[in-house]
């Protein structure tokens, strides 16, 4: 059975068969060999040109589902290829002379594919406009993210310290991203990257919005710092004048006492002005 799905493999390839049905022959050949042994005793022999019953054609059909029941769910040793010869993880996709994108992901809302590069992975998602309805303006993302604690830890079964989120945290606050697993424990749904691209635009909004409240307020200070200048100035030009004036008066009360000692008739007039006498 091996060789005979083999050879069909070749075939497909050569046709340029849809690579879906290449990745299922793959399986089947990698099924394990008590698979294989299992489907070599048909009830009944059938050749080419010659005629079957109804009966028989029933009978190797319903012993062809059972032998080959285990494929609904294969179990595989080892680590699997898919286009890597000799792969060195238990799923390895593609090789150093594959190039665009190497897997496909879909179901009923959509496909998203995988493309590898030099620095990162890149997923491209199903977005056309035709496979929505009822598009409107996301909400607010911030305060659907302030709220997710994030925490460091030690993963109990590796010793590692890694950063995320605790479930039964989570669950208090956005129990619609928690998810219990068939194994008994909770699982945590990563945040949406598109919620992460929307918080950060509102991030930008607020950072704006307080540069120009900074930049309005720094153009208020420079003029309140012009005007306290302006006003400096004009200090300083009063406290020159007063200086002069203090000078001059000086000068006066000199010339005046001078005058006040060669001459008393003259002293006692000033003071009579000074009195309005």
């Amino acid at each position: 059975m091996r060789d005979r799905l083999s050879r069909a493999l070749y075939t497909m390839w050569s046709n340029r068969w849809t690579a879906r049905l290449a990745i299922a022959l793959l399986g089947l050949i990698a099924v394990q060999s008590s698979a294989d042994a299992a489907c070599t005793g048909f009830p009944y022999t059938l050749m080419n040109n010659t005629t079957a019953d109804a009966e028989q054609v029933m009978a190797n059909y319903t012993y062809l589902s059972g032998c080959l029941a285990p494929l609904a769910s294969p179990s595989f040793t080892g680590n699997v290829g898919i286009g890597a010869i000799a792969p060195t993880y238990l799923l390895q996709v593609g090789s150093s002379s594959a190039s665009g994108i190497v897997a496909e992901f879909q179901n009923s809302s959509g496909a998203c594919t995988f493309t590898p590069t030099a620095s990162s992975m890149t997923p491209s998602c199903s977005s056309d406009a035709r496979l929505k309805k009822d598009i409107t303006d996301a909400s607010a993302a911030l305060p659907a993210l302030e709220d997710m604690r994030v925490r460091e830890f030690t993963v109990r079964a590796t010793g590692e310290r890694k950063t995320g989120v605790v479930a039964q945290e989570m669950l208090m606050v956005h129990a619609e991203m928690v998810h219990m697993g068939p194994d008994g424990f909770y699982k945590v749904d990563e945040p949406n990257p598109w919620t992460l691209v929307k918080a950060i635009q509102e991030l930008k909004t607020d950072n704006d919005r307080l540069t120009e409240a900074l930049r309005s307020r720094t153009a208020q200070i420079q003029e309140e710092s012009a005007a306290a200048s302006a006003v400096e100035r004009e200090n300083t030009a009063l406290k020159a004048q007063m200086v002069k004036i203090e000078l001059r008066l000086d000068a006066i009360e000199t010339r005046v006492g001078i005058r006040n000692s060669s001459n008393a008739g003259a002293t006692l007039h000033l003071a009579n002005l000074g009195s309005g006498k």
